[in-house]
């Protein structure tokens, strides 16, 4: 009696309830990776911007997350116009789960994939620092790689 007590709950929570809990582990996922804190704006004494920041958006990939990486991937490519089978070979030989797609997409191609909903693709709104002055000043106030590591400056 115990035992079928314990199957019919393993039922219910594994197939009932499944969309419950696969967005309470995404949420989750989520919450367990904070956002970076924008890099500050700095300005000359006369309040003149010498460095400002840009909002730039990243095409990810979480591969544990995805049911069917060939579906994933063809609907990315039809979203990105770009072809679906390298796009999937991309995906498939990266030996990374989480896998950097696009790294600079525009704002309309960020709102249009977030609102597509694909299992398993996230949309990270990253920043990009702009000088106004060009390189004038870029190195004496800081220069950063790709991934938002220091590489000169103050």
């Amino acid at each position: 009696m115990l035992l079928l007590g314990l199957l019919a709950r393993l039922l219910f929570v594994q197939v009932v309830e499944h969309e419950k809990y696969a967005e309470e582990g995404i949420r989750q996922y989520r919450e367990g990776h904070p956002e970076k804190a924008p890099r500050g704006l700095v300005y000359d004494r006369n309040g003149i911007a010498l460095a400002l920041n840009k909002p730039r958006y990243e095409l990810t990939v979480h591969k544990s997350y995805t049911k069917d990486l060939r579906k994933v991937s063809t609907r990315l490519a039809g979203l990105l116009e770009r072809d679906d089978t390298k796009l999937y070979e991309q995906l498939r030989h990266s030996k990374n789960n989480f896998v950097v797609v696009v790294r600079n997409l525009n704002d309309q191609d960020a709102k249009v994939l977030e609102m597509a909903k694909i299992p398993g693709v996230n949309i990270i709104q990253t920043s990009e620092r702009m000088y106004p002055f060009q390189n004038t000043f870029a190195q004496g106030l800081g220069l950063t790689d790709t991934e938002g590591k220091g590489l000169s400056g103050i």
